[in-house]
């Protein structure tokens, strides 16, 4: 996984940059800045402010991802950090998750437009990470041998899987957001949220 990362990472920074010629109008780093925050204020955008249920899904099916990954590490590593508190926390961030990736799947296959644009690896993989969050949730609830032992092989798997499939796409979202907020931001062209409000 870490291989496969590495060389697209290199592939990635070796593509030649689109050059503004243009003079700055606003900032840069403003833009950046505001791209990488829209991520977390749904208010400011038109779409997730008009469907802030979808967005609550989003958030936390991707919320309950990075709890079930954290959990493999801090199960095997730092089990002493498993405490009550903790354990009621994960459970709950990770039955949300579970219950929004399942709405995702659905909404997939019932609609006409997702059904359009979903390929193959998009059914399998998000219906694997369902998969792997209700492992995950069960292994914190249950003192289970095996559940633990299937937790770890879907984790494996995904690590040989993820730099194939969409699921990658976390790694590409840093780039994306990078130069949409550059650009914009030093076009000037990025709306205030007052204007939004009109």
């Amino acid at each position: 996984m870490g291989v496969m990362y590495a060389i697209r990472i290199f592939w990635l920074m070796s593509l030649p940059a689109d050059r503004e010629l243009a003079r700055p109008k606003n900032s840069p780093t403003g833009g950046i800045i505001l791209s990488f925050g829209s991520v977390l204020t749904p208010w400011f955008v038109t779409g997730t402010r008009k469907q802030l249920m979808i967005y609550a899904e989003f958030a936390f099916f991707h919320i309950a991802v990075a709890m079930a990954i954290a959990f493999s590490f801090i199960h095997p590593y730092a089990s002493q950090a498993l405490v009550a508190p903790v354990i009621y926390t994960f459970t709950a961030f990770l039955g949300l998750g579970l219950l929004s990736g399942i709405l995702r799947l659905i909404r997939r296959v019932v609609s006409p437009e997702m059904r359009v644009i979903s390929t193959p690896d998009d059914y399998f993989s998000i219906s694997l990470l369902n998969v792997y969050l209700a492992l995950a949730l069960l292994a914190m609830l249950i003192n289970s041998t095996w559940l633990l032992i299937l937790f770890f092989a879907v984790t494996t798997f995904f690590l040989l899987y993820v730099p194939w499939s969409k699921v990658s796409h976390y790694l590409y979202i840093l780039f994306t957001r990078f130069y949409f907020g550059f650009y914009f931001g030093r076009r000037g062209v990025i709306a205030r949220r007052r204007t939004l409000e009109v």
